[in-house]
Protein backbone atom coordinates (compact mmCIF):
# COMPACT_ATOMS: atom_id res chain seq x y z
CA UNK A 1 0.00 0.00 0.00
CA UNK A 2 1.20 3.64 -1.28
CA UNK A 3 0.44 6.75 0.77
CA UNK A 4 1.51 9.86 -0.50
CA UNK A 5 0.48 13.19 1.06
CA UNK A 6 -0.66 15.91 -0.60
CA UNK A 7 -2.07 19.44 -0.37
CA UNK A 8 -6.39 19.47 0.98
CA UNK A 9 -8.52 20.78 -2.68
CA UNK A 10 -11.64 22.16 -2.10
CA UNK A 11 -12.94 18.70 -3.00
CA UNK A 12 -11.37 17.46 0.24
CA UNK A 13 -13.20 19.63 2.16
CA UNK A 14 -16.49 18.90 1.04
CA UNK A 15 -15.80 15.31 1.58
CA UNK A 16 -14.96 16.08 5.14
CA UNK A 17 -17.86 18.53 5.71
CA UNK A 18 -20.04 15.43 4.05
CA UNK A 19 -18.78 13.00 6.66
CA UNK A 20 -19.60 16.03 9.10
CA UNK A 21 -22.61 16.53 8.35
CA UNK A 22 -23.94 13.53 7.64
CA UNK A 23 -22.73 12.15 10.99
CA UNK A 24 -24.32 15.21 13.17
CA UNK A 25 -27.43 14.50 11.08
CA UNK A 26 -27.15 10.84 12.17
CA UNK A 27 -26.61 11.51 15.44
CA UNK A 28 -28.54 14.53 16.64
CA UNK A 29 -30.71 15.39 13.64
CA UNK A 30 -33.98 14.39 15.16
CA UNK A 31 -33.49 16.84 17.49
CA UNK A 32 -34.01 19.73 15.44
CA UNK A 33 -36.72 20.85 12.71
CA UNK A 34 -35.53 19.97 9.04
CA UNK A 35 -35.36 23.66 7.58
CA UNK A 36 -33.37 24.32 11.14
CA UNK A 37 -31.00 21.39 10.49
CA UNK A 38 -30.51 22.34 6.64
CA UNK A 39 -29.39 26.02 7.92
CA UNK A 40 -26.88 24.66 10.17
CA UNK A 41 -25.31 22.43 8.12
CA UNK A 42 -24.63 24.91 5.06
CA UNK A 43 -23.13 27.24 7.42
CA UNK A 44 -20.86 24.81 9.81
CA UNK A 45 -18.73 22.25 10.03
CA UNK A 46 -16.31 23.87 7.42
CA UNK A 47 -14.53 27.70 7.53
CA UNK A 48 -12.06 28.47 5.27
CA UNK A 49 -9.09 30.38 5.64
CA UNK A 50 -8.82 33.56 3.96
CA UNK A 51 -4.81 33.83 3.42
CA UNK A 52 -5.10 37.66 4.08
CA UNK A 53 -6.05 37.19 7.69
CA UNK A 54 -3.03 34.89 8.28
CA UNK A 55 -0.52 36.05 6.01
CA UNK A 56 1.61 38.41 8.25
CA UNK A 57 1.72 35.18 11.11
CA UNK A 58 2.95 32.58 8.15
CA UNK A 59 5.26 35.27 6.75
CA UNK A 60 6.64 36.11 10.04
CA UNK A 61 7.19 32.25 10.72
CA UNK A 62 8.66 31.44 7.26
CA UNK A 63 11.19 34.13 7.81
CA UNK A 64 12.17 32.64 11.15
CA UNK A 65 12.66 29.33 9.60
CA UNK A 66 15.02 30.97 7.25
CA UNK A 67 16.87 32.55 9.67
CA UNK A 68 17.15 29.31 11.61
CA UNK A 69 17.92 27.40 8.65
CA UNK A 70 21.00 29.42 7.77
CA UNK A 71 22.61 29.71 11.61
CA UNK A 72 22.14 26.16 11.64
CA UNK A 73 24.04 26.17 7.95
CA UNK A 74 26.48 28.50 9.54
CA UNK A 75 26.99 26.60 12.64
CA UNK A 76 27.38 23.36 10.76
CA UNK A 77 30.35 25.35 8.64
CA UNK A 78 31.97 26.27 11.66
CA UNK A 79 31.84 22.73 13.39
CA UNK A 80 33.70 21.22 10.14
CA UNK A 81 36.51 24.58 10.34
CA UNK A 82 37.12 23.34 13.75
CA UNK A 83 36.71 19.92 13.62
CA UNK A 84 39.42 20.12 10.41
CA UNK A 85 41.73 22.64 12.72
CA UNK A 86 41.42 20.12 15.66
CA UNK A 87 42.03 17.26 13.82
CA UNK A 88 45.41 18.71 12.18
CA UNK A 89 46.35 20.35 15.82
CA UNK A 90 45.53 16.68 17.09
CA UNK A 91 47.98 15.34 14.52
CA UNK A 92 50.64 17.47 15.07
CA UNK A 93 50.77 16.82 18.76
CA UNK A 94 50.82 13.13 18.00
CA UNK A 95 53.73 13.95 15.59
CA UNK A 96 55.82 15.90 18.00
CA UNK A 97 55.06 13.18 21.03
CA UNK A 98 58.05 11.16 19.56
CA UNK A 99 60.46 14.07 20.26
CA UNK A 100 59.15 15.81 23.82
CA UNK A 101 59.76 15.08 27.34
CA UNK A 102 56.61 12.96 29.13
CA UNK A 103 56.05 16.09 31.08
CA UNK A 104 55.76 18.05 28.44
CA UNK A 105 53.65 16.62 26.39
CA UNK A 106 51.51 15.29 28.90
CA UNK A 107 51.21 19.92 29.31
CA UNK A 108 50.35 20.02 26.32
CA UNK A 109 47.98 17.02 25.82
CA UNK A 110 46.32 18.37 28.89
CA UNK A 111 45.65 21.63 27.45
CA UNK A 112 44.97 20.02 24.35
CA UNK A 113 41.97 18.63 25.88
CA UNK A 114 41.24 21.57 27.98
CA UNK A 115 40.50 23.78 24.89
CA UNK A 116 38.74 21.07 23.30
CA UNK A 117 36.08 20.78 25.99
CA UNK A 118 35.97 24.76 26.04
CA UNK A 119 34.71 24.91 21.97
CA UNK A 120 32.25 22.07 22.31
CA UNK A 121 30.88 23.79 25.15
CA UNK A 122 30.72 26.88 23.32
CA UNK A 123 29.43 24.95 20.11
CA UNK A 124 26.70 23.50 22.31
CA UNK A 125 25.25 26.74 24.03
CA UNK A 126 24.91 28.30 20.57
CA UNK A 127 23.03 25.32 19.49
CA UNK A 128 20.89 25.03 22.27
CA UNK A 129 20.03 29.13 22.07
CA UNK A 130 19.14 28.16 18.56
CA UNK A 131 16.70 25.57 19.51
CA UNK A 132 15.62 28.36 22.49
CA UNK A 133 15.21 30.78 19.88
CA UNK A 134 13.22 28.19 17.63
CA UNK A 135 10.65 27.25 20.80
CA UNK A 136 10.39 31.07 21.48
CA UNK A 137 9.32 31.83 18.02
CA UNK A 138 6.72 29.01 17.87
CA UNK A 139 5.44 29.83 20.96
CA UNK A 140 4.86 33.07 19.58
CA UNK A 141 3.10 32.19 16.26
CA UNK A 142 0.72 30.04 18.03
CA UNK A 143 -0.01 32.91 20.30
CA UNK A 144 -0.35 35.26 17.05
CA UNK A 145 -2.73 32.44 15.25
CA UNK A 146 -4.63 30.54 17.69
CA UNK A 147 -6.80 33.47 18.40
CA UNK A 148 -7.80 34.22 14.99
CA UNK A 149 -8.34 30.55 14.08
CA UNK A 150 -10.85 30.29 17.19
CA UNK A 151 -12.64 33.84 16.01
CA UNK A 152 -12.71 32.37 12.64
CA UNK A 153 -14.03 28.87 14.50
CA UNK A 154 -16.49 30.51 16.70
CA UNK A 155 -17.82 33.04 14.20
CA UNK A 156 -18.60 29.88 11.60
CA UNK A 157 -19.49 27.34 14.15
CA UNK A 158 -16.79 25.28 13.11
CA UNK A 159 -15.45 22.10 14.11
CA UNK A 160 -12.76 21.68 11.19
CA UNK A 161 -10.24 24.29 9.35
CA UNK A 162 -9.11 23.60 6.22
CA UNK A 163 -7.26 26.15 3.84
CA UNK A 164 -8.71 27.00 0.57
CA UNK A 165 -6.58 26.56 -2.27
CA UNK A 166 -7.63 28.63 -4.76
Amino acid sequence: MTISIRRATSADAERVADIARRNFTETFGHLYPPEDLAQFLRTSYIAETQREALVKELDALKASLDRERAVTQALDAENKEIEAALITEEQDLTTRRATLPADEFAALATAFDVKVERIRAEQDAKFRNLSQGREEDRKAFLRAIVPVLGDLMGEKRAVVILENPR
